[in-house]
This record gives C-alpha cells, structure tokens and sequence, in this order.
C-alpha cells in the first residue's frame, strides 16, 4: 500500500464501503475497514511468529543432525573432526546467550502476548467480539443465488 496520510485513505474506505451497501454510515464503514486492516495486520504476525517457530524447529532439528554426524564420525575413526564439531556447532546459540526457544519465548512475551490482547480489544470494542465482519460483509454482498452446491 502507498504511504499516503490517513485523511486520504478515509474516502477510498468510506466509498468503497458505500458502493457495498448505500445505507451504511460512513463512520462505521471506515471502523469496519480499519478494524480489517488492523485484522490483516495480526494475521501478518501470526504468519511472521509462525516462521519464528519454523526456524526454531528447523534449528532444534539441524543440532540432533549435528548430534548423529558427530556419533557417526567417532565411529568412523574421525575422532578429531567429531570433538571439533561437538565442541564448535554441537549446542551453539543462534544469537548470543540464546537457543532459540529463548528467541520465540521472547518474541511470544516481548510482541505477540501484546498483539493478541489489542486484537481482543479491538474486536471486542468495535466489532461486538466479530471476528471477520469485513469478510461476512463482502460475502453477503457477493453470494449469488446460482447454484448451491456449495453450501449446507
């Protein structure tokens, strides 16, 4: 999205909004675009501490590899390559000081705990605990009366 001041975000949102359903308040049309873009927003971050714990696993995974090379190389008579890698990679931080449970325990306290309780707020006091009313609102407007295979 361009970085574009608020107030000329607010008659894109409010038109758009509009062109959905003529009657609705442009005060509440653009509450409900914002409370979707913040929505978006925390659903970035929980993709983004998703991926946190990706690498977290994916590193918990390499240092057991790492583990099983060393075992392989000291049966194989390698013992000097096998006490380098146990001492040089075997159990090394991934940050300074840190594993990276640290990392996502961190992130989880530092950002995400914080996130989670705003999203809470936010829909609890603009959206009566709604989640996704931006969505119901667009499927409303867009749901055919085609065929109806697709529903229950």
């Amino acid at each position: 999205m361009p970085d574009r001041p608020a107030h000329d975000l607010a008659p894109n949102a409010s038109t758009a909004a509009r062109d959905v359903d003529p009657s609705v308040d442009p005060n509440e049309a653009l509450t409900v675009e914002a409370v979707g873009r913040f929505t978006e927003g925390f659903e970035r971050l929980i993709r983004a501490r998703g991926a946190l714990y990706e690498f977290h696993q994916q590193m918990g995974r390499c240092d057991a590899l790492l583990g099983e090379a060393v075992d392989l190389l000291h049966a194989a008579g390698h013992h000097d390559l096998a006490r380098d890698l146990d001492t040089t990679l075997l159990g090394r931080n991934a940050i300074p000081d840190q594993w990276t449970f640290e990392i996502v325990e961190a992130f989880d306290e530092t950002y995400y705990e914080v996130a989670a309780a705003f999203e809470r707020r936010v829909r609890e006091t603009l959206s009566d605990g709604r989640r996704h009313v931006n969505e119901a609102q667009m499927k409303a407007a867009r749901r055919s009366s085609g065929p109806d295979d697709d529903r229950s």
